[in-house]
């Protein structure tokens, strides 16, 4: 999520830098190169981790464990339950598809268009003309011209010219890359403005190469001649656009250099960002004080083991079962508030290896699979019959340890209800026997992992 919000936040600036310093200029060159490179920057910066540049090792301010995903049991049945983030990334990838729909289809229609007329190869572009009321278009190697029996043939060269400076420019490998991203990030409006930017700039950019070779009035004539259509695909570009006396202006104006300060605005903007997203996760971890708002035993369980290893360093901090960290680490030990649904843990940050992690290269499962271990415990689980007569429910949170041979231990309830709940839940788990261990650097280690499981009165 921390990715997706970077990333875009980047897509958002770079193009908000763009609109103030290279909008109205006429290099269209480097503006295109400016747009395409900040769709790319902001892909890779949020990536990018610069902590191998401090002398103190970065450390996060939450501690990320493995939370399984929530069974909740009812009185009358028993059902695992999607998590509200397994939600959201169902939807999101659900209008991803839907967006893609369309373009399948419109690849489609390119391809029928394209059998329609006749072909002819011309150096390493397949140009196909056709007296259908469409406009031209080409996509990388292939040009089609429209209503080619009004042009005549002067006309049809320059349209062929125009399409082939696309194809050389690789101006298609840019749109589907845009095109991509709005598929992706369809949720930011930003993303198809800048879209619908790099491919005015792209035939800004053409014109200009053309109008240098042919002259303004004759290029001029033929895109008033033949902006009378538009095709309508999303990946191709067009010889004719609804834009066109922009297009002609643009050609007119006089061409300039951006200037230097502007360049400079350019990269510092860049920079800017870049050190923002890559140094995002760096604290200064040479404070190992004890937050004031820790509670007593967790700051004496801390200063304890600062005492006993004096060359480590530690954090304590407070971890939100419900908003976990971003950055996984081994915790030492957890300490349940109970007034919160929140815990503090301790977590060292050099010094020994901990045999007890929490996260692996790779996790540990149940023998028979999750959703086989979903069933049967959904099977194994009942309601207490005294917990259901008080009106007890809500979320009990078990954290447990799964050795190396696969045996289960260390249970312990993170957030409990009554007694009869909490005693039900570590029953149900026992019940199931052993795990395939986890895996890091190739060998079974021990890691710790937290199921929650909801106990929910019928309604």
């Amino acid at each position: 999520m921390n990715y997706i919000i970077e990333a875009n936040l980047g897509i958002v600036l770079l193009y908000g830098i763009y609109l103030l310093l290279l909008k109205n200029e006429t290099d269209f060159g480097k503006q295109r190169w400016f747009l395409v490179a900040g769709l790319v920057c902001s892909l890779l910066f949020p990536l990018i981790n610069v902590g191998f540049l401090f002398q103190a090792p970065a450390i996060t301010q939450q501690i990320s464990t493995i939370v399984l995903p929530e069974l909740v049991v009812g009185r009358n049945a028993t059902v695992a339950a999607l998590s509200a983030s397994e939600i959201v990334i169902a939807i999101y990838v659900g209008i991803s598809l839907i967006l893609v729909a369309p373009l399948i289809y419109q690849g489609i229609r390119l391809y029928k268009t394209m059998r329609v007329g006749v072909g002819r190869y011309r150096d390493e572009y397949y140009v196909v003309e056709s007296n259908e009321n469409r406009g031209s278009w080409s996509f990388f190697k292939l040009i089609y011209i429209g209503r080619s029996n009004e042009l005549t043939d002067e006309d049809k060269q320059l349209v062929v010219e125009h399409e082939m400076l696309h194809g050389k420019l690789l101006h298609s490998a840019d749109m589907l890359f845009a095109t991509s991203l709005c598929v992706v990030f369809w949720f930011n409006p930003v993303v198809w403005l800048y879209r619908k930017t790099l491919a005015k700039v792209h035939e800004f950019e053409v014109d200009a190469m053309v109008v240098d070779r042919h002259g303004v009035i004759a290029y001029s004539v033929l895109l008033a001649k033949t902006a009378l259509n538009e095709n309508g695909f999303l990946l191709t570009h067009h010889f004719n656009q609804s834009f066109i006396l922009k297009r002609i202006n643009m050609i007119n104006m006089i061409k300039s250099k951006i200037s230097n300060w502007k360049i400079a605005a350019l990269v510092v903007g860049t920079l800017v960002y870049f050190a923002g997203v890559s140094c995002t996760d760096q604290v200064d971890s040479k404070s190992t004080a004890a937050p004031k708002d820790a509670p007593a035993n967790a700051v004496e369980q801390f200063e304890r083991l600062k005492a006993k290893y004096p060359d480590a360093e530690f954090q304590l901090a407070e971890f939100d079962f419900n908003n976990p960290g971003t950055k996984p680490a081994a915790a030492i030990v957890m300490i349940f508030n109970s007034e919160k649904e929140k815990s503090w843990v301790i977590t060292e940050n050099s010094g020994r290896t901990n045999e007890v992690y929490i996260t692996v290269d790779q996790t540990a499962e149940p023998a028979f699979g999750i959703q086989e271990f979903y069933k049967q415990l959904g099977d194994v689980l009942q309601y207490p019959d005294e917990s259901i007569k008080k009106g007890i429910e809500g979320k009990v949170f078990i954290e447990f340890v799964i050795n190396p041979d696969g045996q289960l231990s260390d249970f312990v309830i993170k957030k409990g209800l009554d007694d009869a709940c909490n005693t039900e839940a570590i029953r149900a788990i026992m019940q199931l026997g052993k795990w395939k261990p986890g895996y890091h650097n190739k060998q079974a280690v021990a890691q710790r992992l937290v199921l929650p499981i909801t106990f929910k009165l019928d309604d």
